[in-house]
């Protein structure tokens, strides 16, 4: 039996009954799930490099007749190019995105596009494909983050396209969406849900803890992690450089020699002109529990992400 929670925005789990082998090689050994990933490092191969994008791009290819796009920033050339393309042979093209972020490449090729209006930041990162798959992940959907910051994606087919599309849209007033092994939930709306969630799956761990994160702002999260390494689980972070106050705080307070804070060295940054590049970013939000639950996705471990981002 396997069971596999999604919460969109903010984290997705899974579990799989296989035995002592990675949790990501469970994950993608089930052929209803694939999982991709970004490889910044500039010696990285083509294949491994561009493989987010290049999934997108055969995805976009494919579709016949509608692609709905809920994302943060979107401004991958190549993906937009192709979007015109499959325009141009009648497919229709939705998209709904952050109120702050420029669109000029979108308005290029003259695609219409929504903006989200709520309080706080539409971080979603989602693509559906004829109503049939999706592609979602912690990565936005940019020249950057598929493929200069560290990110996992996960594709699968939808058994329901219509009431996971009501909730992307804010229709459905039912608390969290169930998909083939998924559970999807969603913020601001269930932001505390989710949030306790994270803090149960860490209460439960009996081994180990292994997480990545962008951010990391919840002294809550830092409290159950920290309870759990007293308690004989050891637990691993990898932080996006520089590493947040909770990170040091961790650092500090675990109990024994197993459980440590470290930080990532990714380098492959772009040059923007101002003090702060594009890209070299640890950009995961991931916590893999007893090598057998995976928690991952778009939500940052933060306040703001709980209470107002969507």
């Amino acid at each position: 039996m396997k069971y596999f929670i999604i919460l969109l925005l903010t984290f997705y789990s899974c579990t799989k009954n296989s035995g002592t082998k990675s949790p990501l090689l469970n994950l993608i050994e089930d052929i209803e799930f694939k999982v991709y990933f970004s490889y910044p490092d500039r010696d990285e191969s083509k294949e491994n490099k561009f493989m987010a994008r290049d999934r997108i791009i055969s995805l976009i290819r494919n579709s016949k007749f509608k692609i709905d796009i809920y994302a943060y920033t979107f401004d991958n050339p190549l993906i937009i190019e192709e979007l015109k393309i499959a325009k141009n042979r009648g497919v229709q093209i939705r998209f709904l995105l952050d109120a702050d972020k420029d669109y000029t490449e979108l308005q290029k090729h003259e695609f219409n596009y929504r903006i989200w209006r709520g309080r706080g930041l539409h971080h979603i990162k989602a693509i559906i494909f004829d109503r049939d798959i999706i592609f979602y992940g912690t990565g936005n959907f940019g020249k950057v983050g598929l493929i200069n910051n560290w990110n996992g994606y996960i594709e699968h087919k939808l058994r329901d396209s219509e009431k996971i599309i009501n909730h992307l849209e804010e229709i459905s007033e039912e608390v969290f969406y169930e998909d083939n092994y998924s559970t999807f939930l969603f913020s601001p709306q269930n932001g505390l849900l989710i949030q306790e969630e994270i803090i149960e799956s860490i209460e439960k761990a009996k081994e180990s803890i292994y997480y990545l994160t962008f951010d990391h702002y919840d002294e809550i999260i830092s409290h159950a992690l920290k309870k759990a390494s007293s308690r004989g689980v050891e637990v691993i972070g990898i932080y996006n450089s520089p590493i947040d106050p909770e990170g040091k705080y961790l650092n500090s307070e675990f109990f024994g020699l197993s459980s440590s804070i470290y930080k990532d060295g990714n380098l492959n940054s772009i040059p923007n002109g101002t003090s702060f590049p594009d890209g070299g970013l640890l950009h995961h939000k991931t916590i893999i529990i007893d090598k057998y639950l995976l928690l991952t996705g778009s939500y940052n471990f933060s306040k703001s992400a709980r209470d107002k981002n969507r």
